[in-house]
C-alpha cells in the first residue's frame, strides 16, 4: 500500500504541472503595438438615427405643416350702378303703342333702349349717359326726328367700369363758364313762383332767380361754375324737400 501511494501521489503532481506551467514559471509577457495609433473609431451623432434605435418602445413621430396658397382674389365688377340720364320718348297706358315706338328708336341707339312699366305707365327710354350734355343733344335730335315730345330724366344707369370717370373729380366733365343751375320748381303762377323764390333762398347762400318760359316760371339756383359744386347742392336741396329738382346745363 505505501508502494502503491508514494508512485501514485507524484505522477498527479507532475500531471498537475504539465497542464499549468504558467504556475511554475512566471514568463515576461511583451506588449503588442498600440492600434490606436493606426485607427481610432469616433461616433458622431445622429439626433435622428439615435432616436430610430432605441428601445422598440419609443416612437418617432415627424410633422409637416403644410400651407395652402392664397385664393385667388375675385374679379373686379365690370359694371357699376350710377345716377346717370336718359330721354324719354313715350310714356302711356297703351303697351302696344310703346312698343311701337320702341321699334322705331331702336336705329338711333340698338343698345340701350329700354321699355319699361312704372306706376301703371309703359316708358321707352333710349340712352346711359352719366353726364347731361349727351343726354341733351339725343333729346334735340330726337325731337327733330318725329317725337316732340322727348325729354331728358334722372334715373340709376348701369355703365362699365372702365368707362366710368366719375371716381375722380379732376377727370368729370365741365363746361366752361356758368353753365349748371338746379331747377327746383315749374308752376303756371307768378304769386306761387315768387314765394318759392322767398323759401329757397333762406336754404342756400346761392342765387335763386325766377325764369319765365312760356306759361310757366321756373324757380333755378344758379348759375355755379363746376359740375361738382352742383351735385353737391342738388343733394342738399333734395333732402330739404325739393325732391323733383334736378341739373340743368
Amino acid at each position: 500500500m505505501k508502494f502503491f501511494t508514494s508512485i501514485i501521489i507524484p505522477a498527479v503532481l507532475l500531471l498537475l504541472m504539465a497542464c499549468q506551467p504558467g504556475a511554475l514559471t512566471k514568463k515576461e509577457t511583451i506588449a503588442g503595438p498600440d492600434s490606436s495609433l493606426y485607427f481610432q473609431q469616433v461616433d458622431v451623432d445622429d439626433p435622428f438615427l439615435d432616436t430610430i434605435f432605441q428601445l422598440p418602445q419609443q416612437e418617432v413621430t415627424l410633422n409637416r405643416l403644410i400651407i395652402p396658397p392664397p385664393p385667388p382674389e375675385p374679379p373686379a365688377p365690370k359694371f357699376k350702378e350710377i345716377e346717370g340720364y336718359r330721354v324719354q320718348v313715350f310714356a302711356g297706358l297703351d303697351s302696344l303703342k310703346a312698343g311701337e315706338v320702341a321699334n322705331q328708336v331702336s336705329g338711333f341707339s340698338p343698345d340701350s333702349v329700354h321699355l319699361l312699366v312704372e306706376s301703371g305707365l309703359h316708358k321707352v327710354q333710349i340712352g346711359d349717359f352719366p353726364y347731361r350734355a349727351p343726354a341733351d343733344n339725343l333729346k334735340l335730335l330726337m325731337r327733330r326726328n318725329g317725337f316732340p315730345g322727348a325729354w331728358v330724366v334722372q334715373r340709376t344707369i348701369v355703365i362699365p367700369v372702365a368707362a366710368d370717370s366719375s371716381d375722380s373729380s379732376a377727370t368729370r366733365h365741365e363746361l366752361p363758364g356758368n353753365r349748371y343751375q338746379i331747377q327746383v320748381a315749374a308752376v303756371q303762377d307768378k304769386a306761387h313762383a315768387e314765394r318759392l323764390k322767398r323759401e329757397v333762398s333762406q336754404k342756400t347762400d346761392q342765387p335763386v332767380n325766377i325764369q319765365s318760359s312760356g306759361n310757366l316760371f321756373k324757380i333755378v339756383i344758379g348759375p355755379l361754375r363746376k359740375e361738382t359744386e352742383a351735385r353737391r347742392l342738388l343733394q342738399q336741396i333734395r333732402k330739404q324737400g325739393y325732391t323733383d329738382a334736378w341739373l340743368v346745363y
